[in-house]
C-alpha cells in the first residue's frame, strides 16, 4: 500500500529580508525544497512568475515589489509573504 502526502506545506523565504536591488539586477529568493511540493511565485500578489517545483526565484524587479510563494501539494495550497 503506497501512502500519499496530504499535508499541506506552508513555506517559509529564507532570504535577506528587504533587500536593496538596484535597477537590473537580480536577487535569489529560496524556501525550503519539499518533495511533491510545486512552487508559485508571484510579485504584487497579482502576477505570477514562475510556477515550478524548483524551490527558488531570481527577481529583478523594475521598481519597489513585494514577492510571495504559495506551496502547492496534493494537500492544497500554503502561502508566505
Amino acid at each position: 500500500m503506497a501512502f500519499r502526502n496530504n499535508t499541506c506545506i506552508t513555506p517559509e523565504i529564507i532570504s535577506e529580508a528587504n533587500p536593496a536591488i538596484c535597477n537590473g539586477q537580480t536577487f535569489t529568493l529560496m524556501t525550503a525544497p519539499s518533495a511533491g511540493a510545486n512552487f508559485i511565485w508571484k510579485e504584487n500578489g497579482v502576477v505570477e512568475v514562475k510556477n515550478s517545483a524548483d524551490p527558488f526565484y531570481d527577481a529583478s524587479p523594475a521598481a519597489n515589489a513585494t514577492y510571495t510563494v504559495t506551496a502547492e501539494t496534493e494537500g492544497g495550497l500554503c502561502t508566505i509573504v
